[in-house]
């Protein structure tokens, strides 16, 4: 079989997933560029999702597995508008542009507001955080079609945060060079 030599803890979630109770159906009649896809993005550390079929379900690799780890493993497989629903109302527009038009997308540092379902030492269950990301939407193509969306994200939100509160002590520390950015 094309998926049992993946590793990690993705490549197990491969091969112990069974396939037919899920959205994407029989992996052994996936198409090829499924097939294809899934093999780059299992094989590479870079966080990136994968999003298959009428109803987008979601595989991934370790790399969005640590990123996302308050929704993971509960994810796998799963529509995206299920996975991430704060993000699917915010997102679902420019997905389907890209579906429709067969031309990919580059986001640098969006802002989102993501539930975090595992919560933060301190911070209660399910609340919502600023995150920033950069990331791309890129469409996944069988001969003519669209099938299936593939983004290679990375959580920006930290350099964000640190970029606010040097611009804040800037304007602390000079609050007659920076009146007008108080604003900002």
């Amino acid at each position: 079989e094309w998926y049992h030599g993946f590793k990690g803890e993705t490549g197990q979630l491969m091969r112990s997933t069974d396939w037919k109770e899920t959205h994407l159906g029989d992996i052994d009649k996936w198409p090829l560029s499924f097939k294809t896809e899934t093999t780059i993005a299992l094989s590479s550390y870079f966080p990136t999702i994968l999003y298959f079929g009428e109803k987008l379900c979601a595989i991934y690799n370790d790399g969005a597995a640590e990123m996302f780890s308050d929704r993971h493993p509960r994810m796998w497989a799963k529509p995206m508008q299920e996975c991430f629903p704060e993000v699917w109302i915010l997102m679902r527009e420019e997905i389907f542009g890209v579906i429709n038009s067969g031309r990919g997308m580059v986001y640098e540092e969006r802002r989102m507001f993501v539930v975090n379902e595992g919560g933060l030492e301190g911070f209660p269950k399910d609340f919502m955080q600023e995150k920033y990301y950069f990331f791309s939407i890129d469409p996944i193509s069988d001969g003519p079609h669209v099938v299936g969306v593939k983004s290679h994200l990375m959580d920006r939100s930290e350099v964000v945060y640190q970029r606010r509160q040097m611009s804040l002590l800037n304007r602390i520390t000079n609050p007659s060079r920076s009146r007008e950015g108080l604003s900002d």
